[in-house]
């Protein structure tokens, strides 16, 4: 699968001949689409552009897999789903999540969409942070609740739900009896991480936009349990929502507001090639609910962001 994730990168990033550009619509770091490009020359032993100042010229190679590659991922994605939807008659539809992605309105629009199909077979498939996209790009799910954002190939998203984030402490920590406190405050402190492979995520989680240096290294946590825990032993400080840390605040862990840093934003996501009938419908119940909450919903999709002002917090 890392191959084929490779292979879409590189379509994308042979169309618009730049990678700052095609990073952007693949919501994923520069340097780890050069990256990911470099390794795929090494695999197949060719080189498929030329680097200039302007951006990239795709080479006779590159234009060679590029002409048969398109077609053979189309035709890939539609056998995937074919099969996907043969092997359910009745209706199957896989979702994944990622801890509380959808916070309070996940349970809702499971509910909507099981009275919306009562004969459709719901699975879910949960995923801890070691996979942002809860199944998506490894084409384990067919839809999924995710934290935005995330690195992947031809992803969609609707966004349903704006979060503040908050910063989770010790309730012995230097900070606990503040209510309000401003990022770079937090900067010196040692700071819990999640052990994923996406960038993008994992700066938005580590406020690195906001920052003059390097967090400072603190323990390593695959799930929420294992942070707060980390957490309260006065081991690290830790960026999060509330909709997910309220259940530890009385386990010695103290939320802060932040009040210099943007929110989080949970969506809905799936891969634009497998819009399959009951992907659709999840979507458009997932929508009604948004918008029943909060009045808004909106879809983004690469090079097509959503406002970073998105719904209003809830």
């Amino acid at each position: 699968m890392a191959q084929l994730e490779r292979l879409r990168y590189f379509v994308v990033a042979a169309e618009e001949r730049n990678l700052s550009r095609a990073a952007k619509r693949l919501y994923i770091a520069q340097p780890s689409l050069s990256q990911q490009i470099k390794r795929l020359e090494g695999e197949l032993g060719v080189e498929l552009f030329k680097r200039t100042r302007k951006g990239l010229d795709v080479t006779g190679a590159g234009q060679l897999l590029l002409s048969r590659l398109r077609p053979v991922l189309l035709e890939l994605d539609d056998l995937l789903a074919a099969v996907h939807e043969a092997g359910s008659p009745a209706g199957h539809l896989t979702i994944g999540f990622t801890p509380a992605a959808g916070g309070p309105l996940m349970q809702r629009v499971l509910r909507a969409f099981a009275a919306d199909f009562p004969g459709v077979t719901v699975e879910l498939k949960p995923h801890d942070f070691t996979d942002t996209s809860a199944g998506l790009r490894s084409g384990l799910v067919d839809v999924a609740f995710v934290r935005r954002p995330i690195t992947g190939a031809g992803l969609r998203f609707m966004d349903i739900i704006t979060e503040p984030r908050v910063l989770a402490v010790a309730a012995d920590d230097r900070f606990a009896d503040r209510d309000v406190i401003t990022i770079n405050e937090a900067f010196d402190e040692p700071w819990v991480t999640m052990p994923v492979d996406d960038p993008a995520w994992r700066d938005f989680w580590l406020a690195t936009e906001y920052r003059d240096r390097p967090a400072e290294p603190g323990p390593t946590a695959a799930t929420p349990d294992a942070s707060f825990l980390s957490v309260a032993a006065g081991r690290g400080i830790l960026l999060t929502r509330r909709s997910i840390a309220a259940r530890y605040e009385s386990e010695g862990v103290r939320l802060i507001d932040v009040a210099d840093v943007g929110p989080s934003i949970g969506a809905v996501a799936w891969r634009a090639t497998h819009e399959t009938r009951l992907v659709r419908a999840f979507v458009t119940a997932a929508r009604r609910i948004a918008m029943a909450n909060h009045g808004d919903a909106a879809i983004s999709a690469p090079g097509n962001p959503t406002p970073a002002s998105g719904p209003p917090a809830t």
